[in-house]
């Protein structure tokens, strides 16, 4: 991390790609800046000068070196068995070795160094993530240094690729970039482009691109919830350990986007939880069920919610990497700083699931006042928060065969955490008396 610096950013940093998009975007949105070049290569990883690089690392990171020159000074073995017979890798990374993204990441340093010095016309910045390059700043720099990367990069093994290379240009320069870009056959796009998994460009391409993925994720939840239907704990597990990751980064790079993801909240609201639970949640109990498990509630957040808050922690966790950037400063930010603005905004999602655990109780015991025979729903609620009430919630039920549930168990799990009716639960008891929770 120290060797690769801020602007290589593939190198293990805290939160490296949402600092290189917010410094990108930050950058972009500045009145002197009048395009982005967005830069890919060709088979970048299988590419990279085996020998340039170690030697290159031998000076720029000498404890890495050790262990690289162990396992790349001789052409790699390759088995190929379809063909029966064997071949040498004799450049680029092996795919599947632990240490390729780090050997990569060096590799491209000299030719990011090369071009610190474009500035003759205002600040040029350039940030990497492993071979995705981007610079900002003037047309005619970013002119200058696509021709540095494309005549100094195959020295390296870097060879960018123009028909996968993008330069987003501002509405006022697009004759100049056409002028200027004319014959390098880099695509040249006025609204916007995708960047390291957010968007870059006007307004409307932004919301348009968070709109068809939001209509994507939507499709694969209503697919879910066909699952949740015969299968609700694996569908449950599927959710909370994978699915409601899909749109993580997406938040956490794309200011003013929560209004977005009400298409998301309306499917889970309509036909993911109720195929899941088996019955219609109030406005209270969908509030309640998107706490974290430990809280009282499911982890089914609600998406509308957690995209503010999502950018914010990611604004304030990247800050110190992402000043660095936009100065184009090498030195990597402190630890300290970055492990305490993480502290900080972990105590402060803490405190805000509390308050709002505190203010739903506040409506629990005021809307619903104990029926005669029957817990008070706010005791209920205090036994979903205690500790290890939640366990068969919080683990895979494939490690464990006694937490795997059926379809009735898991309702009716559900169903005694938070104070329902079970379906299908007899009204008598055999001795006569009236069941209950």
């Amino acid at each position: 991390q120290r060797a690769c610096g801020s602007l290589q950013v593939c190198a293990g940093l805290e939160s490296g790609c949402e600092a290189a998009v917010h410094a990108v975007r930050e950058s972009f949105e500045e009145d002197e800046t009048e395009a982005a070049l967005l830069i890919d290569a060709s088979n970048a990883f299988n590419s990279v000068k085996r020998e340039c690089t170690l030697k290159n690392i031998a000076i720029l990171c000498p404890a890495f070196y050790i262990f690289l020159v162990n396992t790349y000074r001789q052409p790699i073995r390759l088995l190929v068995p379809a063909w029966k017979i064997e071949i040498s890798s004799v450049e680029g990374t092996t795919q599947g070795d632990p240490a390729a993204m780090g050997m990569y990441a060096l590799s491209v340093l000299p030719l990011i160094k090369t071009s610190l010095d474009i500035s003759n016309e205002g600040l040029f910045l350039q940030a990497w993530y492993a071979d995705d390059g981007t610079g900002l700043g003037k047309l005619q720099q970013l002119r200058e240094w696509w021709n540095r990367v494309s005549t100094i990069g195959p020295k390296y093994g870097y060879y960018a690729n123009a028909k996968k290379t993008v330069l987003v240009v501002k509405a006022a320069h697009v004759e100049k970039a056409m002028h200027l870009f004319e014959g390098t056959d880099v695509q040249i796009a006025e609204s916007g482009a995708r960047h390291l998994g957010a968007a870059i460009g006007d307004q409307n391409f932004v919301r348009q691109y968070v709109e068809q993925k939001v209509q994507k994720w939507c499709s694969e939840l209503k697919t879910l919830a066909e699952f949740s239907h015969t299968e609700p704990q694996a569908a449950y597990s599927a959710f909370v350990f994978g699915f409601r990751g899909k749109w993580n980064f997406l938040q956490r790079t794309v200011p003013n986007c929560a209004h977005l993801f009400q298409p998301l909240e309306d499917m889970m609201k309509t036909e993911f939880i109720p195929q899941l639970t088996g019955r219609t949640l109030t406005n209270l109990e969908r509030d309640l069920i998107s706490l974290p498990a430990r809280e009282g509630g499911l982890g089914l957040s609600n998406p509308v919610e957690t995209a503010t808050t999502s950018f914010q922690d990611s604004h304030q966790i990247t800050h110190e990497l992402t000043v660095k950037i936009k100065a184009q400063d090498l030195e990597c930010p402190s630890e300290r700083k970055v492990k305490e603005s993480k502290k900080m905004v972990v105590h402060a999602k803490r405190t805000r699931e509390r308050e709002k655990l505190a203010d739903l109780k506040q409506k629990v015991k005021d809307e619903h006042p104990q029926k005669k025979g029957e817990p008070h729903a706010l005791k209920i609620l205090e036994s979903a928060t205690a500790k290890g009430a939640s366990s068969w919630l919080t683990s895979l039920p494939l490690q464990d065969e006694n937490r795997a549930l059926n379809k009735s168990e898991f309702r009716d799990a559900l169903a005694l955490r938070y104070g329902w009716r079970p379906k299908n639960l007899p009204q008598k008891c055999a001795c006569g008396s009236t069941n209950s929770i």
